[in-house]
């Protein structure tokens, strides 16, 4: 074989060698053209339109967002992610009742407590598991949805915590990934979980769709819980919001770490839309100060045709 004709056979895998290089630095420069989400798939991305919230809230990350139609109508740095503490509890609690029956139980070990815990759920304790995971939302208890957890495990072979996360990669959730199903910290550095303002509205959303009982119970001020060996348990709701507002609330979750800072999700029914707050990294007072001001703009926005 001659020179020439090597040189000539050679050019094809040149050409394509080049063509693969531009078309990576396309893909990974390109701003905003395209989201590639897990290895594979690829998506236009679409901004969205909507008021930007500046200085009239202390959290770095918040969205009003409107489940009906789909969209953002205000939000600050949405699409960031950011720490969210005990909110990953919606989603642990979204998943774990698809696993489970209405017969299925759970019994608190010392382990599921060995998390840090500030609800008085003791080991030994048998629970329908039902029960369980609205109290766990309703108090944030580590220990009972950590509990809860292991159940999951038990029962389908597969940590709740790898099922959280394909359920975020499979709804298109890329600002989302939990590390724990509690939301603590996993050490002085690393959050629970991450996820956006924007992401969290979607799992909202989910939530009220295809969940409705289960996000009406974490919208309760308090309610008895009673466990299969008859121990009764008063759970209090972390949102001090609730019970002193003119809409009704349809979901509510509070969290809190040092990392996360002050978070708080609800949604509302407002004039009958539903509607989705969300509050990321403020402080553990500040938080609910920040949702009545989300509450204040949105009254403020219905004025406007637009949100009509």
């Amino acid at each position: 074989m001659g020179t020439g004709e090597r040189k000539e056979r050679g050019r094809p895998f040149f050409l394509v060698s080049v063509l693969f290089i531009i078309a990576s630095v396309v893909l990974v420069a390109a701003p905003r053209g395209v989201r590639i989400v897990d290895d594979f798939s690829v998506y236009e991305y679409q901004p969205e339109q909507y008021t930007s919230i500046t200085n009239e809230v202390v959290a770095t990350s918040a969205v009003i967002y409107d489940i009906d139609a789909n969209r953002i109508l205000a939000g600050k740095n949405p699409m960031t992610p950011t720490s969210i503490a005990s909110i990953t509890k919606l989603t642990a609690a979204l998943i774990a009742v698809r696993k489970i029956n209405d017969f299925d139980t759970t019994t608190v070990t010392e382990e599921d407590l060995s998390v840090l815990q500030i609800t008085p759920i003791k080991p030994g304790d048998r629970w329908r598991t039902l029960d369980l995971i609205r109290y766990a939302l309703m108090t944030s208890s580590n220990g009972g949805i950590s509990a809860v957890a292991r159940t999951v495990e038990e029962k389908v072979g597969t940590p709740l915590v790898d099922l959280m996360n394909t359920f975020a990669r499979e709804h298109g959730l890329v600002q989302t990934h939990f590390v724990n199903v509690t939301g603590l910290d996993a050490h002085g550095t690393l959050a629970g979980s991450e996820s956006s303002a924007r992401d969290l509205a979607a799992i909202a959303s989910i939530l009220i769709r295809n969940e409705p009982e289960l996000a009406n119970a974490t919208a309760r001020s308090e309610r008895l819980f009673y466990t299969l060996d008859g121990r009764e348990y008063r759970a209090e709701n972390t949102n001090e919001l609730l019970g002193n507002l003119p809409h009704p609330v349809l979901l509510s979750k509070t969290g809190f770490t040092n990392i996360a800072g002050g978070t708080l999700l609800m949604v509302l029914e407002i004039q009958g839309r539903r509607i989705a707050f969300v509050v990321l990294n403020s402080t553990k007072e500040e938080r609910f100060i920040d949702m009545q001001t989300l509450f204040q703009l949105y009254r403020s926005m219905l004025l406007s045709p637009s949100v009509r």
